[in-house]
């Protein structure tokens, strides 16, 4: 079973919960649309019929997404771990600050990177001020773990 932050899962569930109040509506919209008795014919309630498939298709992901997951608590800030800001240094890039999480979370202020990504498998269990190497096709990259924060640690953007 994956592991994934409790702000990762709640973000799942809220997408869930979103997409199935989108599929409501677009059976109603579509029961409109099929008021017609040429119904088949009329591009709106093809469109309609796409979308239901496209909505049924998302919530059968989300809901198996969620059930792959479990909750994981991180314990501290001393370590990177799942549910963690970290801030990393780029040699060439500068710093940038990431939500580390078992699954990709949009929506966020920061980029998420997740434990199965390059970066999320060479940080994980790393200490501020540690470096690690991951490879991206044929080129190695260097980075330095800057600083790890718990969420309600994290300064302002």
């Amino acid at each position: 079973m994956n592991k994934a932050s409790k702000y990762g899962l709640n973000t799942i569930r809220n997408q869930l919960e979103a997409e199935k109040v989108r599929l409501v509506a677009i059976r109603e919209s579509k029961a409109l649309a099929a008021g017609d008795q040429d119904s088949w014919h009329d591009e709106q309630f093809k469109t309609e019929m796409q979308e239901e498939t496209k909505s049924l298709d998302s919530i059968g992901h989300l809901e198996q997404l969620l059930d792959s997951l479990k909750e994981h608590q991180p314990d501290g800030n001393d370590v990177v771990d799942i549910g963690h800001y970290v801030t990393l240094s780029f040699p060439e890039k500068g710093e940038k600050t990431f939500w580390v999480d078992g699954v990709v979370v949009s929506g966020l202020a920061h980029d998420t990177v997740t434990v199965e990504s390059p970066i999320g498998k060479v940080i994980i269990g790393s200490r501020r001020g540690q470096t690690a190497t991951y490879v991206v096709g044929t080129s190695s990259v260097q980075l330095q773990v800057v600083d790890i924060f718990l969420p309600e640690d994290l300064p302002p953007l």
